[in-house]
C-alpha cells in the first residue's frame, strides 16, 4: 500500500510540474469547465498534438508578412534607410523592397 501511496504522489508531482512549466494553476485541467464536467471540443481544438501540448490549433501566419512587417518596423526608426531583400518559401521567392516614400515607410516589390 505504501509502495501505490509513492507512485500516487510522484505521478502527482509530476503532473503539477508540467502544468506549473506549462502556465496553468496546479488545480486547473484543461478541457473541464468551472464545475468540472468536461468540455467538448469544438472544431479542431483538442485533438491530437494540440491537445497534448494543452493548447489550441495555432493560427495561420504568413512568414513573407510577418518578415516584412519586422523589416518595415526597423526601416521606420532610421529615415532615410532602404533595404531589398529576397524571401524564399516552399520553392516560391518574393523580392522585396522596403523604403521611405516621403514621410512614410513603404513595402513593395
Amino acid at each position: 500500500m505504501r509502495g501505490d501511496l509513492d507512485d500516487t504522489l510522484a505521478r502527482l508531482a509530476r503532473r503539477e510540474d508540467a502544468l506549473r512549466r506549462r502556465g496553468a494553476a496546479p488545480g486547473d485541467e484543461p478541457g473541464r469547465g468551472e464545475d468540472g464536467a468536461v468540455a467538448a471540443p469544438t472544431g479542431r481544438d483538442g485533438y491530437g498534438a494540440y491537445r497534448l501540448r494543452g493548447g489550441t490549433r495555432p493560427e495561420q501566419r504568413d512568414p513573407v508578412r510577418e518578415i516584412a512587417e519586422a523589416v518595415r518596423q526597423v526601416v521606420a526608426e532610421h529615415p532615410g534607410l532602404a533595404v531589398t531583400l529576397r524571401v524564399e518559401q516552399g520553392g516560391q521567392a518574393y523580392p522585396l523592397r522596403v523604403a521611405w516614400s516621403g514621410a512614410e515607410v513603404r513595402v513593395g516589390r
